[in-house]
């Protein structure tokens, strides 16, 4: 720094300066800030200060409130994770699954389109007393594009039938076994399902 203080044009020497106090740089009266500092080596050092600093990432300034270039994990950041992440994923993955489990769709890895799950539900309820009753077990892709599986559902006295083995095809009627339409039911389930 200068050993010489400098007076800026029309200013006062040592600006605002304290009583008593000398500038630790010169021997102009100090500042009225403790910075121990008159005016012009106040300015000087208070720039030095700013070229050292690091420069931070420009933000754009819009109407809302600048954004940091590093703000971290905050509390408030962990607690709107936890959150999401309890409340509001299972529950819509649980839905999703439901609602795919809903409309019969199932991942089919063939590149042939078979039969799903849910066309073959509804072509064995068609054939059923109680439809709404209908409780489905062991199902399975047969081969091309079948779908294999039983069914139990409310008789005529309104009890249970002993489940039925039945048979999908993609776009025909559903097979059932001991049905008076299905005399080569056995056939039908050997070429599809074992």
């Amino acid at each position: 720094m200068d050993e010489v203080c400098y007076i800026p044009p029309g200013g006062k020497p040592g600006g605002m300066a304290m009583d008593g106090q000398i500038c630790s740089q010169c021997n102009e009266p100090a500042m009225n800030n403790g910075s121990g500092l008159c005016e012009p080596h106040f300015e000087a050092r208070r720039e030095a200060i700013r070229r050292d600093l690091p420069q931070v990432a420009s933000v754009v300034r819009s109407g809302r409130r600048p954004i940091e270039a590093d703000k971290g994990l905050t509390l408030g950041r962990l607690l709107r994770i936890a959150v999401v992440t309890v409340l509001v994923v299972p529950p819509a993955f649980f839905a999703v699954m439901f609602l795919m489990g809903q409309t019969g769709f199932e991942f089919d890895s063939g590149g042939d389109r078979g039969a799903t799950l849910g066309e073959a539900r509804l072509a064995v309820k068609d054939q059923l007393r109680d439809p709404g009753s209908a409780v489905f077990s062991d199902e399975l892709r047969g081969a091309g594009g079948a779908v294999c599986g039983r069914v139990s559902a409310k008789n005529g006295f309104g009890g249970y039938a002993v489940a039925q083995r039945y048979v999908y095809l993609p776009g025909t009627t559903a097979v059932l076994e001991g049905s008076r339409s299905s005399p080569d039911f056995v056939l039908l389930w050997q070429a599809h399902c074992r």
